[in-house]
């Protein structure tokens, strides 16, 4: 495993498409984050009781040192499905078949210029995905 992730996503005029990163995320690439979903509620005999819906799982990928075109990549790929709620498939690493179909937890696209690079900058990314249930 390489841990550099790839995106997989429909493209409303291409088909699949896909999105390499040239490098692995700053952090852990499965940064996983759990949340039961739920509810607690009082029965008439005084007793606390909870009614369990589901686990929610998320990732946040910080993502360093991406270069213009991988930018724009990613910025379609946000374009086409991760506005729109649509999901797509998030690979930990790009060189292997263990996927994710996720969405976006946050519908935002935030890239932070940090370095000159030539005519252009490179960037900082973070994006937060949920697994889709």
């Amino acid at each position: 495993m390489n841990y550099i992730p790839k995106f997989e996503y429909e493209h409303s005029t291409l088909g699949t498409t896909e999105v390499i990163l040239s490098l692995p995320p700053q952090s852990d690439p499965l940064k996983e984050k759990f949340v039961t979903k739920g509810r607690e509620t009082r029965s008439s005999s005084g007793n606390d009781q909870w009614q369990f819906n589901y686990t929610d799982q998320s990732f946040t990928l910080d993502l360093v040192f991406v270069e213009k075109d991988i930018k724009d990549q990613l910025k379609t790929m946000y374009d086409e499905v991760g506005s729109k709620g649509k999901s797509f498939k998030y690979f930990p690493s790009n060189d292997e078949v263990t996927s994710f179909t996720v969405i976006l937890a946050r519908k935002n696209f935030d890239p932070k210029r940090t370095i000159a690079s030539g005519d252009d900058f490179i960037y900082d990314i973070s994006i937060s995905l949920r697994v889709k249930i």
